[in-house]
Parts: C-alpha cells; structure tokens; sequence
C-alpha cells in the first residue's frame, strides 16, 4: 500500500512536470518581452546609484569644507570681534587668505561668504557673483538656519542672495550658521558656492548621451531638470516620487518609460530611459530557447524516474525495519553499501538502533532493580521484630489466663499481615492503608495498655485514592515510639485524610516529645532524602512516594520540642493505578 501511494505521487509529479513545460512554453513569449526591460532596470539602478554617489560626494565634500572653516580659530576670533572698531578691508584679506588655505583652491567650490551677526560681510569670490542684498535676515532661509543650530540647508543662488544674470552661471549654495566653539551662540552665517557646471560634470559621465534622462531635487531646492519637455510636463504632476526606491514601468502620453528612483540625505533622484530605445527581441531566440527547455525538460525527467528509484527502494527497506523495531526486532538495516547520503543515512539509523536496544535494556534492568528496591524496603517496614514482640505477648497473655485477650492480639496481627502483605500488590486504597495502620495500633493497645489513644478521620471522598501499601504505617510507627514512648505519659495520635481542591492531605500528629530546632533542619526535603540515618521510616516512606508520584508529590513537617509532631504528605488524586 505504501509503495503504491509513493508511486502514484510520482505519476502525479511526472505529470506535473509536463504541464510546467507546456506552461513554461506559453509564458515564455511574455517574459522574453520583460527580459530586456528588466535587465536594462538593473543598469537603470546601478547607472542611478554612481550618479548618486558622484553628487554625494561633491556635497559631503562640501560639507566637510564647511566644517573646517567654522572650525578654524581665526574665522572664530573675527566673527566674534566687533565690526565696527576693526579693519574690514584688512580683516577681509585676513579671512581670504584663511578660506583659500582651507579650501585650496578646490574647483568645485567658487566662491564662499561669510555674514558676521554684525556689521559688513566678508567673501572669497573667484566666480564674480554679485550680491543682491547683504540683509540676511530678510530673506526667507534664515530662520531656517538658526533654526538649524549648524546644521545645513542648501539653496540654489543663495536663495535670493545672489543676483542672478544671463551672464552669471547658476550655483548651488551650503547656507549653515556658524556658532561659537565655546557658548555654541551664532557668530554668523557661512554660505558656500557650487557652480553647477560642476554639479553636472559629476553626473554626466556616468548618463549614456541620448538615452537617460535625469532630475535631482530636494525640498525647496530644484536643482536638475528633465531635458525632455514630457517628462518635465510629467514632473510637475508630483507622480515622479510615487514610489520612492524602485524600478517600474510608467506610461505617458501612450509611451513607456523605464522610472528608477532613490532618495539619499533628502536629495531625491529620477533617472528615466524610454522603452522605444531597447531592441526587440529576435524571434530564432524564442525557438531556440523552446528546444533547449524541451531537452532539458526530458533529460530532468529520466534523471528524475532514475532518482526515485534509488530513494524509493532504500526508505522502504528502512520503514519495513521501523516497523520492526515496533514489536522488539531490532535489526540492523542495510540500504547501499557505498558511501553517499543514504548511506549516511543508514549508519545514523542502525547507530540509533544500537542506542535505543541498549536503552530498553538498561531501562528494563532498572524497573527490575527498582522493583527489589520496593521490595526490599517493603521487608524492612514490616519488621521481623515487631512480629516476634507480638507473639511473645500473645503467649505471655495465654500463660497468666488472658485467653480473650490473647486470641485478639493473634487475630488482629493475622489481619494486620493478611493485608500488609495484600497478595504481593504495591498500592491499595487508602481505606486499606487505614485498616493496616488500625490493625497495627490494635496490637500495640494490646502490647502496651494506657499508653497511647488513637483518632481516625478519613473522608469518603478519598477512600478509594489509590497508595503505596504500607505508606501510613512507617510514619505511626515513629509517632508511637520516638513521639510518645519517650515522654513515659500516656499520649494521643490523630490519623486524617481529607480532599483539598485536587489534591489529598494526609495527617499524621502527635502530642508526643517533638523535635529540637537542629533536628528540624535535618529533616527538610532536600536532606531528609539523601540521610538515612535521620530517620529510616521517614527515609523509606517518602523515598517510595517521592520515586511513585515523581514530581507531583511533596509533604510538610512541623514539631516543636515538648509539643509534639505534625506530619502532612500532599499526594495527587489517583483513582488508577500508575503503569
């Protein structure tokens, strides 16, 4: 049945394989057409990215000539003196030679300003722009760039700072304030000068001529046009920035254009290539193509029926021997014998073969040691010498003519062990567990009259909860002979099981001698376990329970010295006998 099924689920892969040729086939005519779009977007992309990174350069580039000259110490100290007791002429020389040394005749930068808050302005000027007004506070950047704190906005020809003429080249200008190294309060205003010659000779040599179309620009700052007048209508409709960061086709006016996209610094970039420009794809391509697919199809499928076989085969052998190991067979498999993937396969699996045998065995071993264990401390609590004391009061009974007497302690020690021993069975109910306890009690009121009394209190909701046999018995035991026996007065021993939510409290108290502080702490969970020699009956009993309910089980002992001793064990309902 499951070879059956694998081979129809290789009928059905065969199958679909054939269809995906055949679709394949059809689709193949509309990703050809996609193909050279495609490719070209991811030169689009690339072309956008150096175009990009060139511009970027020239502006951090510029950024970074800003910062040294608002660093420099000598910019510092004229900007912070008072313009109308110094020097203009002098100072501007002084502040000429300062910017040149920082800039160093750098070609991408033409000319720089420097407005005090105070007073004239100062300039290195190699381009002849000329200045249409020095009130910079009247023009509309300004509360911008304090607003800033240093930090700087650009503006094409200053924004409105510079007079701009048929005859004057268009710059990009840097506007930053320049604060005080020391009270960070504005000294004045830098503004820095690109021509935008050089603007575009950091991206034409990476634009095809004829073919890209380019458009930089930045809020309040347009600073490359489109050259084609569609795409420059198509602009201004804002649809250029719809989707920022990505290659996609867009149509205007019934043409298609290649539109990439990316933003970087709040500088926005559009790189555009019409589609009519790519070239068509040729139709002997589509032909070869379909053959080579048609081979390669029927070559994948006769390496495929081949491949099937050489799984198929192995991984039955291996599930027959899974079932196997199911019912105890545990065979070694053998699947290949050189070595490959299956192979590999098939020593992990017969390692774990090995493991697991070894595992049931050392797992059967230990239930059979555990159950001598069980057995073993099931001798020791019913200790030999309670039996022989027991008999030799019944005959010190029958001798002094107490025959009514005698023949009860007899008949209540042949219960006592009729049920104690319970036909070799480990748990019994615990109403059993109570008659065993009475049964034991019995004989001790026989054995020593007036030396303890005895109270029962077992709820009927838990009568049948299901016990470790002899789990009671131990802890009476201790209570009548290291609890009461020691004080010399006549003493009480109260027995009670009661339900508590989802679990059963069992209580085991007596008034009898208690418990010094020392010995309380040896008898907390985590040693009372470990040292038998506190207390063997305690030591047995709770290492029984604590190896019968595992982690469900847990007790509490509270005694004081003079007072007497309270003994409680939380154990799980269990109306079932555990496996």
């Amino acid at each position: 049945m499951k070879m059956k099924t694998i081979k129809s689920r290789m009928i059905a892969y065969y199958t679909l394989l054939i269809l995906s040729v055949c679709i394949t086939a059809f689709v193949f005519i509309q990703m050809n057409r996609n193909w050279t779009e495609h490719k070209i977007g991811e030169v689009s992309g690339q072309t956008l990215i150096a175009i990009q990174t060139n511009m970027q350069s020239l502006f951090q580039n510029t950024d970074k000539y800003s910062q040294r000259i608002i660093a420099s110490k000598t910019i510092q100290r004229i900007l912070e003196q008072n313009n109308n007791t110094v020097d203009i002429a002098a100072t501007n020389r002084i502040v000429q030679n300062t910017l040149f040394e920082i800039v160093l005749a750098e070609p991408t930068i033409s000319s720089i300003y420097l407005f005090p808050q105070q007073g004239d302005y100062y300039s290195l000027n190699n381009s002849g722009l000329h200045l249409q007004t020095s009130n910079i506070r009247a023009l509309s950047w300004y509360k911008e760039a304090i607003q800033k704190d240093g930090a700087g906005i650009w503006r094409m020809n200053g924004g409105g700072l510079f007079a701009q003429t048929s005859n004057e080249e268009p710059v990009l200008s840097l506007i930053r304030t320049v604060n005080s190294l020391y009270t960070m309060k504005p000294l004045g205003i830098l503004v820095i000068n690109i021509p935008l010659s050089q603007v575009e000779n950091s991206y034409n040599q990476s634009l095809s001529k004829g073919t890209f179309d380019l458009m930089v620009s930045r809020p309040d700052v347009p600073l490359v046009h489109f050259t084609d007048p569609t795409l420059l209508e198509y602009s201004k409709s804002g649809n250029v920035w719809s989707s920022m960061g990505t290659n996609r086709i867009v149509s205007i006016h019934n043409e298609r254009y290649l539109l990439s996209t990316s933003e970087l610094d709040q500088w926005k970039y559009a790189l555009v290539l019409p589609t009519k420009v790519l070239a068509n794809s040729d139709e002997s391509i589509n032909r070869n193509f379909m053959i080579i697919i048609i081979i390669l199809c029927l070559l994948f499928l006769s390496a495929s029926i081949w491949l099937s076989q050489t799984i198929t085969r192995p991984l039955m052998r291996l599930l027959k021997s899974m079932i196997g190991m199911k019912i105890g067979k545990y065979k070694p498999v053998v699947l290949l014998s050189a070595p490959s993937e299956i192979w590999w396969l098939q020593k992990r699996y017969n390692m774990m073969l090995e493991m697991i045998k070894q595992s049931r065995q050392r797992e059967q071993e230990e239930q059979r040691v555990r159950a001598r264990l069980e057995l073993e401390i099931l001798h020791q609590q019913v200790k030999p010498h309670f039996l022989y004391n027991a008999l030799e009061s019944a005959g010190y009974l029958s001798l002094s003519g107490n025959k009514q007497s005698s023949y009860h302690l007899i008949s209540t020690l042949s219960k006592f062990y009729r049920q104690s021993l319970n036909s070799g069975n480990e748990v019994v109910s615990l109403q059993q567990e109570f008659d065993i306890t009475r049964h034991y009690l019995t004989i001790q009121m026989i054995r020593y009259p007036d030396l303890f009394t005895v109270e029962y209190e077992l709820d009927e909701a838990v009568e049948q909860l299901l016990i470790p046999k002899l789990s009671i018995q131990p802890l009476v035991e201790n209570a009548l002979y290291h609890g009461i026996r020691p004080t010399g007065q006549k003493g009480h021993i109260r027995l009670a099981a009661r339900l508590n939510k989802m679990a059963a409290i069992i209580t085991v108290s007596d008034d009898g001698m208690g418990m010094h502080t020392d010995q309380m702490t040896q008898l907390s969970e985590g040693q009372l376990l470990e040292q038998r020699a506190v207390s063997f009956g305690l030591h047995g009993t709770l290492t029984r329970l604590k190896l019968y309910y595992k982690n469900n089980f847990s007790y509490k002992i509270d005694s004081e010295y003079g007072k007497g001793t309270i003994i409680q064990l939380i154990l799980p309902l269990q109306m079932k006998e555990r496996e």
